[in-house]
């Protein structure tokens, strides 16, 4: 898959976490999986384990560096 940066939609929060979530979920599926451990004894969580890591990434590269703020944001934007 090809990742070029469209520079008109570089300020798009909406597809720029968009393809935030395609690349993690592709290196995910191709190269973590196997690395990876989901530590919830919950069955059927709300979120894969791809949208938390695209999450955190998302949140880090708006500048949040807590979990608490990234949580913040992360509602502010998709709830």
């Amino acid at each position: 898959m090809d990742y070029e940066v469209d520079v008109t939609r570089l300020y798009d929060w909406e597809f720029n976490l968009t393809r935030l979530y395609v690349y993690v979920s592709d290196t995910y599926s191709e190269a973590l999986r196997p690395y990876c451990q989901r530590f919830s004894n919950n069955v059927l969580p709300l979120f894969t384990d791809e949208e938390v890591i695209a999450i955190y990434l998302f949140g880090v590269t708006e500048g949040c560096s807590q979990i608490k703020k990234i949580y913040g944001h992360a509602k502010k934007y998709l709830w």
